[in-house]
């Protein structure tokens, strides 16, 4: 399982909107295809359907780079914002593949010249 953790005492994660920006930033499905070969699924919650106490209800963000860019501009962040990934690289390099294109995504989705 990979997944992108922020914590929330810090800005801007500190936002709601940016947070809820962020998820429609992210195409999780292309990550799956491109990255993972096709080998996995988009979780829709924390945790996979299959593990106890999973929520069926809970349905993922879709892909809106338009959405993003509307929330961040009213989470006062109008031109986008700078942010840093940092992973930890595993045996597949899969992670730090999957981290750059998460960020070049993101990067794309809140650019304000796009």
């Amino acid at each position: 399982m990979f997944f992108l953790a922020i914590n929330f005492a810090f800005k801007p994660w500190d936002n709601k909107l940016v947070r809820q920006a962020a998820n429609y930033a992210v195409d999780a499905p292309a990550i799956v295809r491109n990255i993972f070969d096709g080998i996995g699924y988009a979780c829709n919650g924390p945790v996979g359907a299959n593990v106890l106490g999973a929520d069926p209800k809970l349905k993922r963000y879709p892909y809106n780079p338009q959405k993003s860019k509307e929330l961040l501009a009213q989470a006062g962040y109008p031109n986008g914002l700078d942010i840093q990934f940092y992973y930890s690289p595993d045996a597949t390099r899969k992670t730090g593949k999957c981290a750059r294109l998460s960020r070049r995504r993101w990067l794309k989705a809140v650019s304000a010249s796009s």
